[in-house]
């Protein structure tokens, strides 16, 4: 009887398991490093990263019942402040990377449009983006997207948050239609905050 009992229940907790595939282990890494938490929204399935020459991403989910894809990037800090270290030794003058948040935000919407039109982005207030990233800084933007980088998506919103010497992480959000996103959750916005 308590052999049937354990195979019973070894059988339900691999099928709860196979719900559910946590994120590959590079992208767990890049996580760690940029002190980030991420909580994959509910019901939403990895889908594989497509190699593209408009902007390298490390993870990618799609919605059970909307055409809608989010696709994340995670850039820890720790490199570039030794290679900003380095430079300022030698002399050179060189931005500190938390400079490169804002202009790094258009660059990479122009990458995405394939520079169609200057993307619109609008800069969180400083309170909220602490409080409900535990971020230094934070911009939202929304441009039409390129084929290289969107395949069969037409618009793409970018999510992006910096905390200060500790990284940036961008989710971009892939649509067609506009009126799927006010159908989204919340919770889709914010599956990425900083640690505190």
């Amino acid at each position: 009887m308590k052999l049937r009992f354990k195979i019973l229940a070894g059988l339900l907790l691999l099928a709860l398991c196979s719900f559910y595939a946590p994120p590959p282990y590079r992208f767990t890494k890049l996580l760690a490093r940029a002190q980030l938490n991420f909580e994959q929204p509910t019901g939403w399935v990895e889908v594989p990263v497509i190699s593209n020459s408009k902007m390298h991403y490390d993870y990618a989910i799609k919605s059970p019942d909307k055409n809608i894809e989010l696709r994340y990037t995670i850039r820890p800090m720790d490199s570039l402040l030794i290679q900003y270290q380095k430079m300022k030794d030698k002399g050179s003058v060189i931005l500190h990377p938390n400079t490169y948040f804002k202009p790094g935000i258009v660059a990479i919407l122009m990458n995405i449009s394939s520079g169609a039109r200057m993307p619109q982005t609008k800069a969180y207030d400083s309170l909220a983006v602490k409080r409900e990233y535990n971020a230094d800084r934070g911009m939202t933007g929304i441009t039409l997207a390129g084929a290289a980088f969107a395949q069969d998506y037409k618009n793409c919103m970018i999510i992006a948050i910096q905390k200060d010497s500790i990284g940036y992480a961008y989710c971009f959000v892939l649509f067609n239609d506009p009126a799927d996103l006010k159908t989204l959750p919340p919770s889709i916005f914010y599956a990425l905050k900083f640690k505190p």
